[in-house]
């Protein structure tokens, strides 16, 4: 496809160049300048986005019976069965004095819809450096699953504990002891089928290697994926399945799993170079990547791995989730991460609609702007995902744009209609931030070594040390029940100690392909059009910039209208765009420009071209380049994901 394009800026030289785009119609506008200076970041658009409505309830203090103890690290799950029904978990420190910076987990329940919650297991078999990495889920028939794991100085002998409560989360059984795996999580079969009872349980394994005995996560260990089934629920384990990584410098963390209509097992996974430096987690090279495998027969086997997406410095822990309706995304996977592919931590999300083995262009989801030189970040991190019973796709994530010191942050919520394809307006969900640096915050000790029992440090010296610790965990949750509302689980300092918070999110609306009934009943043919624009000009006072459109039909089909472009996502390295005149009236990711007027007839003939439809886009919060560049650098003024939507007749064509 070419784009012939021509830009007319005040004070800037006119030019003229084509430019080939592939599909969805990506359409760039260059503005060419010798201004000087690094380039404002590329940022996501913040108006109006669609349809959806989203009102957040109350924050609710999930840990309120210990809200003299730090918590971090949490995660939630919603009974499929009873709306009412929640099970939340989370690290605790043990109360008392403490040497070391070890953590008991902890299981709360909410038996009123998250309304009030009330502790019912702590997990106090803690290994050398504590109890850790705890996960929840629900069975089919509502009995709770509780994991954690034991970490002792030799790394492999700790171990991964399963509880299991008959009465969703009320009392609980004595622990199944398993092999350790790192950042352990449970995923139930919920679907009736072939492999109904399973539960499978993965993680990193620990698979030492010339430095045996080494007491860190890194270099001397072999990561890998592990996986643990049983087909009994939970009763008993039958032997793992490893797939392991034996390069040296591999770091690889483990996701969720999610259980497809077919009783396939799928697992996400992150695997990158040692990052050890700052400017190594902020490279502009891709140093990692986003991995998906999977189990169709129960856990006997594992698939190949697929790719995901690569990605640059993205450390944290990337989650799954699963569509579970019978409507039109059902079965569609979604992947969300942290990734720092712009100079900062953005929430990246791709979905899979063929059960993980091809995976759409991520999309970022966090509605910010970079801050301007010499500000750092806002870097948003730890997403979380949930699919409700419409279909509707909600994502929470801690958010950095209201904490200029980019080390505070809110718990911020956004959710797509259309399959993971765009998402509406984000919206604040914690009342209060995490804040730092104003003296209350919360001071760790650790104290190895000498008489004590955990000998961090080599001989009989202390090894002792007071830790600013601001790190909420590694894992956030964020569950849907079966009535529809959004479950949200953070961890905030707002009490001065570390504590976990819940509130309802509900979402107004139905998931519908491309957005909307009407829309849902067209075609996709993008791939039979050519987008073309001329003559785009910027206006400084107004800052707006217009341009003239066209779509030609260069399939041999008729494509008949109505004819639409549907913008997916909008991005710039100058300001915050908008549209201005969609002809549905959204101004961001959603926007739908109506061609059907600039038809000729009632059908675009093959090699036929629309007349002009004229687009206008704002740009706001502008940043002009400044510093010492190339004269002949190019800075992305504006970038448009676009679908083409419309109906075609092969049968009437020549």
């Amino acid at each position: 496809m070419r784009v012939c394009w021509r830009i007319r800026v005040r004070h800037i030289p006119a030019m003229a160049a084509c430019v080939g785009l592939t599909a969805p119609l990506l359409f760039v506008l260059l503005l060419f300048t010798s201004t000087q200076g690094s380039l404002a970041q590329s940022r996501p658009q913040s108006p109006k986005s669609g349809p959806t409505s989203i009102s957040v309830g109350p924050n609710v203090q999930v840990s309120k019976a210990n809200a003299d103890r730090e918590h971090a690290e949490v995660f939630v799950a919603a009974d499929p069965v009873d709306p009412k029904h929640l099970l939340g978990c989370s690290m605790v420190m043990p109360s008392g004095p403490i040497q070391f910076q070890v953590f008991h987990t902890i299981a709360y329940a909410s038996f009123d819809g998250g309304n009030s919650w009330q502790p019912t297991l702590e997990e106090t078999n803690r290994g050398e450096w504590g109890n850790g990495d705890p996960w929840c889920a629900f069975g089919s028939d509502g009995t709770a699953y509780f994991t954690s794991l034991t970490s002792e100085i030799r790394l492999t002998s700790g171990k991964t504990l399963v509880r299991r409560s008959r009465d969703g989360g009320r009392t609980w059984e004595a622990p199944v002891s398993l092999p350790i795996v790192d950042r352990d999580t449970i995923t139930a079969d919920r679907t009736g089928g072939k492999h109904a009872g399973h539960l499978y349980i993965n993680g990193t394994p620990f698979i030492l290697g010339a430095e045996e005995g080494q007491a860190h996560i890194g270099r001397g260990l072999r990561l890998g994926f592990q996986l643990m089934t049983s087909s009994d629920n939970g009763a008993t384990f039958r032997p793992s399945v490893l797939r392991a990584a034996f390069e040296e410098d591999i770091h690889w963390v483990n996701g969720n799993g999610v259980v497809l209509s077919d009783g396939t097992f799928g697992a996400i996974y992150y695997a990158s170079e040692h990052l050890e430096k700052e400017s190594e987690l902020l490279s502009k090279r891709p140093n990692g990547s986003i991995n998906f495998l999977s189990s169709s027969d129960g856990g006997e086997s594992l698939s190949q791995t697929m790719l995901v997406s690569v990605t640059r410095g993205g450390e944290g822990i990337p989650v799954l989730g699963v569509d579970e309706t019978t409507g039109p995304f059902r079965d569609r996977l979604y992947a969300a991460w942290h990734d720092y592919a712009d100079d900062r931590s953005q929430i990246m999300l791709s979905y899979s609609s063929d059960k993980g083995k091809t995976w759409s262009k991520p999309t970022i989801v966090n509605d910010d702007g970079s801050r301007a030189a010499p500000g750092v970040g806002p870097d948003d991190f730890q997403p979380a995902v949930a699919v409700n019973n419409k279909g509707m796709v909600g994502i929470s994530w801690y958010d950095r744009r209201d904490n200029p010191d980019n080390l505070g942050y809110y718990l911020r919520f956004a959710a797509s209609r259309d399959g993971g394809e765009t998402f509406g307006p984000s919206v604040r969900v914690s009342d209060l931030p995490s804040t730092y640096g104003d003296g209350k915050d919360h001071l760790i000790p650790r104290i190895g070594g000498g008489g004590n029992d955990i000998a961090v440090s080599s001989g009989p010296v202390f090894d002792a040390t007071v830790a600013y610790d601001i790190f909420p965990g590694d894992y956030a949750g964020l569950a849907a029940g079966t009535d529809g509302t959004f479950h949200p689980f953070w961890v905030d300092n707002r009490t001065r100690v570390r504590q976990v918070w819940t509130a309802q999110v509900k979402v107004q609306g139905d998931a519908s392909q491309n957005g909307s009934a009407e829309l849902a009943e067209l075609q996709d043919v993008t791939g039979k059009v050519a987008l073309e624009f001329c003559n785009p000009v910027y206006d400084f006072a107004k800052k707006t910039v217009t341009l003239d459109a066209y779509l030609k039909n260069k399939s041999q089909v008729m494509i008949k209208v109505p004819i639409k472009a549907r913008v997916l996502s909008m991005h710039s390295q100058i300001g915050l765009p908008t549209l201005m005149n969609a002809d549905n009236d959204i101004s961001g990711p959603g926007g739908v420009f109506d061609f059907s007027s600039v038809v000729e007839g009632t059908v675009l003939k093959p090699d036929e071209r629309t007349r002009a439809k004229r687009l206008e886009v704002r740009l706001s919060d502008v940043q002009w380049p400044s510093g010492t560049r190339a004269p002949s650098a190019l800075t992305s003024f504006l970038q448009m994901n676009v679908k083409v939507l419309a109906k075609f007749d092969s049968a009437n064509s020549p």
